[in-house]
């Protein structure tokens, strides 16, 4: 809203901005930072037991 105002030539401090849209009930909307899902493993990984075995059997 403020770069709104300063294209309008009415340059006003951020807790004027701050107030006003408060009383007009004008919100912003945020986005939330996109975070990676990280998988954590308490037990001890089980060996590949398909790996050794010739590729007609699989």
């Amino acid at each position: 809203m403020r770069l709104a105002l300063a294209d309008l030539n009415l340059h006003h401090g951020t807790n004027r901005v701050r107030r006003l849209m408060r009383e007009a009930g004008i919100y912003s909307v945020m986005s939330r930072r996109f975070n990676k899902p990280t998988t954590t493993v308490d037990y001890r990984q089980r060996p590949n037991l398909i790996r050794p075995l010739p590729e007609a059997n699989v």
